[in-house]
């Protein structure tokens, strides 16, 4: 598996010359934490090529292991929204859905299992009934269980530090919007398109404790665009800072997480409106 993995990371839009760059820097900076490993495998110290899906999210269409399934026992219902899991006795009988402006009901012959992420998972058990039992009733949602869900909220905090380069081998939208990107995309798999943008990312420790265990306290993200933060609520100052140095220029973004953060947090309903 490792030896497949690092084939394919040499192998990568930007290529191994650049990726290698990455690599030889952090060498200088991070010594044995930037050897070349799988860091979904044994150990996670060290550097690879992110390990994506080798087709990039093209206007918003979603490509999985489900949907190149051919199996004669599955369905897949697209462009679907879960409301509410219904409960008999405190047991998940079916599922609540919306698709084309429709509600729809489907029964589960054994079980029903709930993997709809960090935000939505907590928020469709609570519009099941199961939750903190105030905050269902402040809600107007019968409780069927009172559990704490919801809490416990961590998030791996990062920031991102930008640069331009003068070498044109970034990712910009010019490169993403142009026609032989499009070409190479279609024909081939190749090209701008089929990158995600974080092109290598490295695992580290820090400080006194570095030696003590294989666990990561920092990870690097090396993203071969300068990000914008349309997306992110950032206060006015923060965004006004970040956006002095966004252009749609050749450049890298060095993103530093934070994998152990102390902080954590608690996810809350705002209605009882699953939209």
């Amino acid at each position: 598996m490792t030896g497949k993995i690092l084939h394919e990371a040499e192998n990568s839009f930007l290529g191994l010359e650049e990726n290698r760059s990455y690599w030889a820097a952090g060498r200088v900076l991070g010594g044995s934490d930037w050897d070349f490993t799988d860091y979904n495998g044994k150990a996670q110290l060290g550097f690879l090529q992110t390990q994506i899906f080798p087709k990039r999210v093209l206007e918003e269409i979603r490509f999985s292991y489900l949907g190149v399934s051919k199996k004669e026992n599955l369905d897949i219902a697209i462009n679907s929204f879960v409301t509410k899991v219904k409960l008999n006795d405190n047991v998940a009988t079916g599922v609540y859905y919306i698709r084309n402006n429709r509600k729809y009901f489907v029964r589960a012959k054994k079980e029903v299992i709930l993997s709809a992420g960090t935000v939505k998972s907590p928020q469709i058990l609570m519009l099941s009934g199961i939750g903190p039992k105030k905050h269902l009733e402040d809600m107007d949602i019968p409780v069927v269980a009172d559990l704490p869900v919801g809490e416990n909220l961590q998030d791996h905090i990062f920031f991102g530090l930008h640069s331009k380069i003068n070498k044109s081998i970034g990712l910009t939208q010019e490169s993403f919007k142009s026609f032989s990107s499009l070409i190479s995309y279609q024909l081939f798999g190749t090209g701008p398109l089929t990158s995600s943008g974080v092109e290598a990312t490295a695992f580290m420790k820090i400080g006194e404790k570095k030696k003590e265990n294989l666990y990561p306290d920092l990870q690097i993200a090396l993203f071969s665009v300068i990000l914008n933060y349309n997306g992110l609520k950032l206060n006015n100052k923060v965004r006004d800072n970040y956006e002095r140095f966004v252009e749609d220029v050749d450049g890298f973004t060095f993103s530093i997480i934070n994998t152990h953060p102390k902080s954590r947090g608690h996810i809350r309903l705002r209605t009882n409106d699953p939209f």
